[in-house]
């Protein structure tokens, strides 16, 4: 219920005030464990860390040391940033400032990206169906959804995805595979990390796995390709 007041408050400023267009990113190297710096955001944005297709201990990872502007949306860390972490800033000319608590094992570039615009799917025990327009997509932590993908009704957009070529092998809509009564499916977790470019649009057949339901929230972050930094 919070996540989705706070994602309708920003939907509110977000027709109001943010014009269509160029991805938004700030990428910082922080500086050694410990030490402090600091990163000026726009206000009332959500913005993600890293959702890049790394693992979590690829890029840094750094406390927030003012709240004031500062809104964490990770479901049970609420002080920390890190890869495939999100939050919110709630007033103007948001500064916030960080400590370092560790260095990134491939890399120690950290990368604010911003939302452009978001896409709600409402994941029952019924297939639906939902279009994704071509951009760049990463998805917001849900813990209690879980949701199967039809990829063999789903366009040849949703198979041509790609997560940025860091990791080859996860090409395509879906987050991992498994099998159910012998059939291959895929399964696309709310608690995994997600990125996916869209060279063109995508119809795909959606819905909920194992019986849970809910609202899947994927951000864009624009409608173009974003690539990871590469290490």
């Amino acid at each position: 219920m919070r996540i989705v007041q706070i994602l309708s408050l920003f939907l509110f400023f977000f027709g109001l005030s943010l014009p269509a267009a160029a991805q938004e990113m700030i990428r910082v190297e922080p500086p050694a464990v410990g030490e402090k710096f600091t990163v000026e955001l726009k206000s009332s944005s959500i913005y993600a860390v890293d959702p890049f297709p790394y693992r979590l201990t690829d890029t840094p990872e750094a406390e927030i040391i003012n709240r004031g502007c500062f809104s964490s949306l990770n479901p049970g860390s609420y002080d920390e940033v890190y890869a495939h972490s999100f939050f919110e800033t709630i007033s103007s000319r948001c500064i916030l400032q960080f400590r370092v608590t560790a260095r990134g094992k491939k890399t120690n570039v950290m990368t604010f990206v911003r939302a452009r615009k978001f896409v709600q799917i409402d994941v029952t025990n019924e297939w639906k169906q939902v279009k994704l327009g071509k951009g760049t997509y990463a998805k917001l932590a849900n813990f209690d959804v879980r949701a199967r993908i039809d990829m063999d009704r789903s366009s040849k957009g949703c198979h041509s995805a790609e997560n940025g070529g860091i990791y080859h092998n996860q090409k395509g809509m879906h987050t991992h595979s498994i099998r159910v009564k012998g059939k291959l499916i895929k399964v696309l977790e709310g608690d995994t990390a997600w990125y996916r470019i869209l060279s063109k649009s995508c119809t795909m057949w959606i819905r909920a796995h194992d019986g849970k339901t809910g609202t899947l929230t994927l951000l864009k972050f624009s409608n173009k390709p974003i690539k990871p930094p590469k290490f």
